[in-house]
C-alpha cells in the first residue's frame, strides 16, 4: 500500500473511532449523566487508539513529505542541465587540481573513471555491469552514500571536506538532502544498490533463494496456491461431460520487520570508498540472509524469529499438538553414526508425486552432508567423489542420490536426539519468501550493543532494517506427506 492510501485509511481509521467515542458520549448525555465503567474503561480505550493511530499517521506524513520533496527535486534536476560546480568543501588536498570533482553528474556509466585519490579495490562481492555502471563504479556509488549517511547521522564524528564531498555527491546523484535529520526519505538505501544486495542474499541466503519470491508492494499480500486440479471422464455417445473445478486456497503474507545491530571501526576514508561499498553491501546481505534462513528453517513462532514457523519445527508439529508430519521419517539411530542409507533413501520416497524431483533440493549443513551424507553414498561403491559433487556433469554442485544439496549453517551441525537434520523438498511449491523491497540503514555512536557500548570501544553502531516475510505452506499432515519432507533421529 502506498503512503498516501495508508494516511487514507488510517484517516478512515481515526473517523470511526472518533464515532465511537462521539456515540458513548452521546449516550452518556441523553441520560444526564456521566459514563458508567464499562463505558469509560471504553471510551479511555478507543482514546488511546486514536492517539496512536494519529502518532502512526503524522509520521507517515513526514515520510510522504520527504517522499514528495525528493521526487521534486529529482524531477527538477533532470529537467534542466546541472551546473558543473565544485563544492567549497571539495577542495582539498584530496583532489588533484584540474580533476573532475566527485560529484560530477557526467562521471558516471561507460564514462565513468575512478577518481585518482581513491584506491583500486578488486571488488569480489558486488559483480557485473548493472545499467551500464561497472562493479566498482557501483561500489564506488555505495561507498560515498555510505560515508554521506553516516556524516548525516553522526555529524560530530564524521565531519571535513571529503565528507562535505560525500554528502554534495549524494545530493547531485540522488536529489537527497542530508541535514541533519534522520527521518526523510534518505533513510532509505537507495533502489539502485538493491540489486546488488540482493543478488548477495540470494548468494549467502538459502530460503530467498529456494522459495517462491514473491514481491510485496504493500504491508500484506494473498498468494493464491492451488489445491486441486481438473479432473477428466470417460463419456460414451451423446453422454454429457462431467464438470471439473480447478480448487484454490490462499497463502497469506504479512511483512514482518527485521533489524540487524552491529559495530564497525569509526574510520571512514574516501580513498577507500570502493572497499568501503563492497564490504557494505556484502555485510548488509550476510546479516538479513542469516536471518532470514534462521527463521524460515528453525523459526518457533516467537518472537525471536519473528514470529515466523520455519521447516524443521512445521515437519515435527504440523497440528500444533506436536504431531509429526507424514513426509518426516525417524532415523536408525539417535547418533549421525547411526544413519544408514536407507534412512535417505526412504526420505526420497516419502516425496508426492506432485513434487517435481527436478526442482527438488536436499538443505543440510555442510558438516553433516561431509561426515554422513557423502561418506554414506561413497561408501556405496560405484559412485566416486566427482559423481557426488556434480562434477561429471559440469554442474560443480554437490549431490546427493542424484538431487542437488545446498548447504545452511541453519541446519544443524552435531547431533541431538529427535533432531530434523535433512530435509528434502520441492520448495518452490512449499514455501513463500515475501520480499517487501526496501533496506534503511543507520549509524549511532552512543548505543550499547551485547552490553557494550560503542562509545567506549572508539566504534560506530549500524542498525539495518527490512521487512519480509516467511510462509512454509507444504509441509503436509500427520496422514499425508507435502512436497517438503525430512529425516529426524531417533529419540534415543
Amino acid at each position: 500500500m502506498e503512503l498516501t492510501a495508508k494516511i487514507k485509511s488510517i484517516n478512515a481509521e481515526l473517523d470511526g473511532i472518533s464515532a465511537k467515542m462521539a456515540a458513548i458520549e452521546q449516550v452518556a448525555i441523553d441520560n444526564d449523566r456521566g459514563f458508567t465503567d464499562e463505558e469509560e474503561a471504553e471510551h479511555d480505550g478507543l482514546q488511546e487508539q486514536h492517539a496512536t493511530k494519529t502518532d502512526e499517521k503524522n509520521r507517515l506524513v513526514k515520510l510522504n513529505d520527504a517522499r514528495i520533496d525528493r521526487l521534486n527535486a529529482d524531477a527538477a534536476r533532470k529537467s534542466q542541465p546541472l551546473p558543473r560546480t565544485t563544492p567549497e568543501s571539495v577542495n582539498s588536498p584530496l583532489h588533484e587540481e584540474g580533476a573532475d570533482p566527485l560529484n560530477s553528474v557526467e562521471n558516471t556509466g561507460a564514462n565513468w573513471r575512478r577518481p585518482a585519490q581513491v584506491r583500486y579495490h578488486a571488488c569480489q562481492n558486488i559483480t557485473g555491469t548493472v545499467n551500464g555502471r561497472s562493479a566498482e563504479e557501483r561500489a564506488y556509488r555505495l561507498g560515498m552514500w555510505t560515508m554521506a549517511k553516516a556524516a548525516n547521522d553522526l555529524p560530530n564524528r564524521y565531519r571535513g571536506p571529503q565528507f562535505d564531498a560525500a554528502r554534495q555527491f549524494v545530493a547531485d546523484q540522488w536529489a537527497v538532502h542530508y541535514s541533519g535529520d534522520s527521518n526523510g526519505s534518505h533513510v532509505l538505501v537507495p533502489d539502485e544498490f538493491s540489486s546488488d544486495i540482493i543478488d548477495l542474499r540470494l548468494k549467502y541466503g538459502v530460503a530467498r533463494r529456494l522459495f517462491q519470491n514473491e514481491p510485496m508492494s504493500s504491508e500484506t499480500k494473498t498468494v493464491p496456491r492451488q489445491t486441486g486440479n481438473f479432473t477428466a471422464y470417460w463419456v460414451g455417445p451423446n453422454t454429457a461431460g462431467t464438470e471439473s473445478n480447478m480448487t484454490h486456497d490462499s497463502v497469506n503474507l504479512v511483512a514482518r520487520k527485521l533489524m540487524v545491530l552491529g559495530r564497525m571501526a569509526k574510520d571512514l576514508q574516501m580513498d577507500s570508498a570502493i572497499a568501503l561499498g563492497d564490504r557494505a553491501a556484502r555485510d548488509i546481505a550476510w546479516s538479513f540472509a542469516k536471518a532470514e534462513d534462521q527463521a524460515a528453517f528453525n523459526g518457533d513462532g516467537t518472537s525471536t524469529y519473528g514470529g515466523h514457523i520455519g521447516a524443521r519445527t512445521r515437519l515435527q508439529n504440523v497440528d500444533g499438538a506436536g504431531t509429526d508430519s507424514a513426509g518426516l521419517v525417524t532415523g536408525t539411530g539417535n547418533a549421525y553414526s547411526e544413519l544408514v542409507i536407507g534412512d535417505f533413501h526412504s526420505v526420497l520416497g516419502k516425496l508426492p508425486s506432485y513434487a517435481r524431483l527436478s526442482e527438488c533440493r536436499w538443505v543440510v549443513s555442510m558438516p553433516f552432508f561431509f561426515t554422513v551424507m557423502q561418506k554414506l553414498e561413497v561408501a556405496l561403491g560405484g559412485t566416486s567423489v566427482v559423481d557426488v559433487q556434480g562434477l561429471q556433469s559440469g554442474s560443480g554442485a554437490y549431490r546427493f542420490l542424484g538431487l542437488p544439496v545446498e548447504f545452511s549453517d541453519a541446519m544443524p551441525s552435531t547431533e541431538g536426539n529427535s533432531q530434523v537434520c535433512a530435509m528434502l523438498g520441492d520448495w518452490q511449491l512449499g514455501a513463500i519468501f515475501g520480499d517487501r523491497s526496501g533496506s534503511e540503514v543507520e549509524f549511532d555512536d552512543t548505543v550499547v550493543i551485547g552490553g557494550v557500548s560503542v562509545w567506549e570501544r572508539d566504534e560506530v553502531g549500524i542498525k539495518g532494517v527490512e521487512r519480509c516475510d516467511i510462509n512454509v505452506h507444504d509441509y503436509g499432515t500427520s496422514s499425508a506427506a507435502g512436497c517438503i519432507v525430512g529425516l529426524q533421529t531417533a529419540a534415543s
